[in-house]
C-alpha cells in the first residue's frame, strides 16, 4: 500500500506540492512560505517550515558568497589590477572583501564592496567584476573612488 494513503491530508497536500515545486524552476518562493501546512504530531513527526532545503538563487540572480571564498578573492584581485590600470593608481591594495555576491551570466560577475587604499586614503569601494567565457575580466561598475 502507497505510504501516501497512511499520510494525513496535510502530509499528502505538502508531499503534493513538493512534487509539483520540483518539477518548476524557479519555485524558491515556495521555500520562502512561512509555516507548514502539516499539523504538529502527524505521521514522520513533521512539525515546522515545510522546507528542509535552504532556498537557492533564481537562474541570473545574485547569490550571496563568503566573503573568504576563493572565488571572491579572486574576483577582488581582478578588480584591483583593473582599477589600478583605470586610475594609474598602483599604491591601490585590497584591505579587505566586505561583501560578495555572484551573478551567473554568459560568465560570471560578482558584486563586491571592498575596503582599499588608494593615494588620496582609504576608501569603500563597489565594483561589478565580470568573467567571460574566455576567462577575461572586466570592470562594468565602480562606485566610490
Amino acid at each position: 500500500m502507497p505510504v501516501s494513503a497512511h499520510a494525513s491530508p496535510g502530509l499528502r497536500t505538502w508531499l503534493a506540492a513538493s512534487f509539483v515545486c520540483v518539477g518548476l524552476i524557479g519555485c524558491a518562493a515556495m521555500s520562502q512560505q512561512s509555516p507548514s501546512p502539516i499539523p504538529s504530531g502527524s505521521p514522520g513527526g513533521f512539525s515546522g517550515n515545510a522546507s528542509a532545503v535552504p532556498p537557492s538563487p533564481l537562474p541570473g540572480g545574485l547569490a550571496n558568497q563568503a566573503v573568504d571564498s576563493e572565488g571572491a578573492k579572486e574576483f577582488a584581485a581582478a578588480a584591483i589590477r583593473l582599477l589600478k590600470d583605470r586610475t594609474q593608481d598602483q599604491t591601490m591594495a585590497l584591505q579587505r572583501i566586505r561583501s560578495a555576491q555572484s551573478q551567473v551570466v554568459a560568465g560570471l560577475k560578482y558584486h563586491l564592496e571592498l575596503d582599499v587604499t588608494t593615494q588620496q586614503g582609504p576608501r569603500t569601494i563597489k565594483v561589478v567584476v565580470y568573467r567571460d567565457l574566455q576567462n577575461e575580466y572586466s570592470l562594468s561598475d565602480v562606485a566610490g573612488l
